[in-house]
């Protein structure tokens, strides 16, 4: 593995086929930890993480009322709309499009 299993994706933990949907993931683990201070699963050794990901469901924050603004942007990067604008905008987008390595 490559990567820190707090935040890879049950599919990148599998090693089976995967899309930008695991970078997904890592923003949802990310503001989590920017709401809360620490990743889910912070105190798990990482090889029990691994395990964890791959069969439990997808963390939640604790309090989402206290972090209002971070669930919003959670339950966002949650949605599949938002992963189908984002792969919509990137398609759009000349710079992106053109960059080579990126998309």
């Amino acid at each position: 593995f490559i990567g820190t299993p707090h935040w890879m994706a049950p599919e990148v933990i599998q090693a089976s086929r995967y899309d930008g949907k695991v970078d997904v993931w890592a923003l949802r683990v990310s503001a989590i930890e920017m709401a809360e201070g620490l990743p889910p699963r912070a105190t798990v050794h990482p090889m029990r993480v691994l395990f964890m990901i791959s069969n439990e469901p997808a963390p939640m924050l604790e309090d989402k009322e206290k972090w209002f603004a971070l669930s919003t942007l959670y339950m966002l990067v949650s949605s599949q709309l938002f992963f189908e604008q984002l792969v919509l905008y990137i398609n759009q987008s000349k710079y992106l499009r053109d960059a080579k390595g990126i998309v």
